[in-house]
């Protein structure tokens, strides 16, 4: 499959840039969490319009967003993926992301044919929404 991983760090503060185990940011441990997903072609995070600067993160591109509402996020995201079949959508400052949960979601996504898939009973944070682009 052809998909795209979208990280949002549009409500990100600077507390996903501080030390928080070994070392890592949540920044750092969320963006690494994702180089164990299967079939990602893209990655991109997006980052607020009035964002001056954004460290770069290596493999992912830079999106900011035109806007601050609901609407302005739904056409970006429809406009980046455009040619997926799905996007994996987290927040970047979510450093418990689990990518053999992933895994088993990605798979009943795929198996059950959904539309959208997220982990029901989950606190936030520990896996990514998975959205069918032609929803």
């Amino acid at each position: 499959m052809n998909n795209i991983l979208i990280i949002s760090a549009l409500n990100i503060t600077e507390y996903a840039f501080k030390e928080i185990y070994d070392g890592k940011t949540s920044v750092d441990l969320a963006v690494s969490a994702s180089n164990s997903f299967s079939d990602v072609s893209k990655k991109v995070v997006i980052v607020p319009e009035k964002m001056d600067s954004f460290p770069s993160l290596k493999g992912f591109e830079l999106c900011n967003l035109k806007g601050d509402n609901s609407e302005s996020l739904i056409r970006t995201l429809s406009k980046l993926s455009e040619g997926f079949d799905n996007i994996f959508y987290y927040n970047i400052d979510c450093p418990l992301i689990d990518p053999e949960l992933f895994e088993k979601m990605y798979s009943n996504h795929k198996k059950y044919f959904c539309e959208y898939t997220f982990a029901d009973g989950y606190p936030l944070g520990i896996s990514v929404e998975i959205i069918k682009t032609s929803i």
